[in-house]
């Protein structure tokens, strides 16, 4: 099995990195473009059967325990669209991008792979942003707007190069 295992940074997948013995491991550094472009470049040069993105997220869901993983199942891009005078606007809404145009399901970039149907771990749902987020009204007004449980800067990204792939 070709298996690549994608994280921003080798802190983040350390232990993994240095006891890896079968896996491609791929560094992209942090955000959305890094993602994207080193992502494609790879999975242009090699095909995968599996490919794992693992790294930090931050959470806004009270019952995750600190440190714990997750299965992301839906993702999305969480910042990206218009944010006039603290009311933010999805491009869906907007109109300016359809929502159920691949690689999209109501908005949301969904991962169907097989492991869903009995997740050996929690599963959860995840948005992506570009900046790491600490004011509470923006956290507020992320969770009831997404309903998400974690935030990374990587995973929508992640999602849409592997399903446009």
């Amino acid at each position: 099995m070709n298996l690549l295992v994608v994280a921003a940074t080798g802190f983040e997948i350390k232990p993994f990195i240095e006891n890896n013995k079968s896996a491609d491991v791929l560094i992209t550094g942090v955000g959305i473009p890094a993602t994207v472009f080193h992502l494609t470049k790879q999975l242009a040069q090699k095909e995968y059967d599996l490919a794992i993105q693992a790294g930090i997220a931050g959470t806004f869901n009270n019952t995750l325990v600190k440190e714990s993983v997750v299965m992301i199942e839906t993702d999305t891009f969480g910042d990206i669209g218009i944010d006039e005078k603290g009311n933010f606007t999805t491009l869906f809404e907007t109109g300016l991008a359809h929502e159920n145009d691949f690689p999209y399901n109501n908005g949301w970039l969904l991962n169907k792979h097989e492991y869903f149907t009995h997740p050996s771990l929690p599963v959860a749902k995840g948005i992506t942003v570009n900046k790491i987020i600490d004011d509470e009204i923006q956290i507020k007004r992320l969770r009831e707007k997404f309903g998400a449980d974690i935030e990374s800067m990587e995973g929508a990204a992640f999602h849409y190069v592997c399903l446009q792939q």
